[in-house]
């Protein structure tokens, strides 16, 4: 079985998501982290919404800041084998794996 995952800015914003979480617990700001990574506050603050893609050596980086593992990092698999938060579809013996459009935030669900 061939597996693909589509939609690679849906799983920076993933990680940016989880990096963002460890930062708010260890009340660390984005100021903190950018020296870490080599790059300044504007770039990590891309890189936590998504919009610019996560590095191997930012994963890195950033667990080393926050004390984790990098594979902590990434985004988990739910009970079938699929990462979190995605849908799932076979195409031509290929199973691919693709974020929703727009993922709805804790926010919008409790206002649902």
């Amino acid at each position: 079985m061939t597996v693909a995952v589509v939609e690679i800015q849906g799983i920076d914003a993933l990680i940016g998501e989880r990096v963002h979480q460890l930062m708010w617990r260890q009340r660390l700001s984005q100021t903190a982290l950018g020296p870490v990574m080599g790059i300044g506050q504007s770039g990590v603050s891309k890189k936590l919404r998504g919009l610019t893609p996560w590095t191997v050596v930012d994963l890195y980086a950033a667990a080393s800041l926050l004390g984790v593992e990098a594979a902590d990092l990434l985004p988990r698999l739910d009970s079938n084998q699929q990462p979190s938060g995605y849908t799932q579809s076979e195409v031509s013996g290929a199973t691919i794996y693709a974020l929703p459009t727009h993922r709805t935030t804790p926010l919008e669900e409790q206002a649902a």
